[in-house]
């Protein structure tokens, strides 16, 4: 087996080298469901298509408004992200509710290739050596795992 402590130590600290300047935004268009929960506990779903995507953030167009600060569950292409969603900005366009989402994690790496494609574009080189030293670690925790 592989010695891959050293890839384990450094996820954390290369974690915290994504920067600002790789929040910029790359076009992505995906169908996208949101969902959220009132103060009184009802539960809601509004559907329709991202625009842009960051490493943090998503643009999407929905058919509700939601206001700012809300917390979202967000699917996109059927595939549910983890961590919630915090509506940033919500106004009128002409087909329903432009919002922008700002997320606590990463978009990249979420099981969305194409959205991985999409923001490895933005990224800057050191960023996207650490990506592949990830993949590296998952790979060989997903082996160890069968191994078991």
């Amino acid at each position: 087996m592989a010695n891959n402590s050293g890839l384990v130590k450094n996820t954390k600290a290369m974690e915290r080298r994504f920067e600002l300047v790789e929040n910029e935004r790359q076009s992505f268009v995906a169908p996208v469901e949101i969902r959220w929960t009132t103060p009184d506990g009802t539960m809601h779903c509004s559907s329709g298509r991202t625009v842009d995507a960051s490493v943090y953030g998503l643009g999407v167009i929905v058919s509700k408004q939601i206001g700012a600060d809300t917390q979202l569950m967000v699917c996109i292409g059927g595939t549910l992200l983890c961590g919630m969603g915090n509506v940033r900005y919500s106004h009128p366009v002409e087909n329903g509710f432009r919002m922008g989402l700002q997320f606590q994690t990463t978009l990249v790496m979420r099981g969305i290739a194409e959205l991985d494609s999409v923001l490895m574009t933005s990224l800057k080189p050191k960023t996207k050596e650490w990506l592949q030293q990830l993949r590296q670690v998952c790979s060989y925790f997903k082996t160890v795992a069968v191994q078991i």
